[in-house]
């Protein structure tokens, strides 16, 4: 269970130090299962443990990865990845595996050994947005002296 990402779907004030407190809506990492109904986590850069019974497991974003090698998948249910493949990591399994899915929807497992974490501000993510982007307006530029006329219209049921 440690890595996977929660959702507080209750809000929860901490009443010790040790206590993580939470407002609804709140993805929180679990970083140790403390007891049937502990867990300990982070979330917005704060650290603690928080009650079970608040949060339910969810599928929303926490870490996405970069592909740095290619996985042809081993298994059923395996992730195929491609060198410079972007992935969603949805849930850790060990310090091996862990669940996500690329861009295309593919779903399943893959090693981590095989993808580098990755932020929006890491530079590699940028350069590799940059370099979709970079197209797309090119194209625009391209194109930006093409006219469309558009012919009145007298009738106002039209409006």
């Amino acid at each position: 269970m440690a890595g996977t990402v929660v959702k507080c779907i209750f809000a929860f004030t901490g009443e010790v130090d040790t206590d993580l407190s939470l407002d609804v809506g709140d993805l929180i990492k679990i970083t140790k299962v403390l007891s049937d109904d502990w867990y300990e986590g982070t979330c917005n850069g704060r650290n603690g443990q928080f009650p079970k019974a608040f949060v339910e497991k969810t599928s929303e974003v926490f870490e996405m990865a970069l592909a740095i090698t290619h996985f042809p998948g081993e298994e059923k249910g395996d992730l195929p990845l491609n060198e410079g493949d972007v992935v969603i990591i949805t849930e850790i399994i060990d310090d091996n595996w862990a669940v996500g899915h690329t861009h295309g929807g593919h779903k399943g497992t893959f090693p981590r050994a095989f993808v580098k974490e990755i932020s929006f501000e890491d530079s590699v993510m940028k350069n590799a947005l940059q370099a979709a982007v970079e197209p797309m307006e090119t194209a625009v530029e391209e194109n930006s002296d093409v006219s469309v006329e558009q012919e009145e219209c007298n009738d106002e049921s039209h409006l």
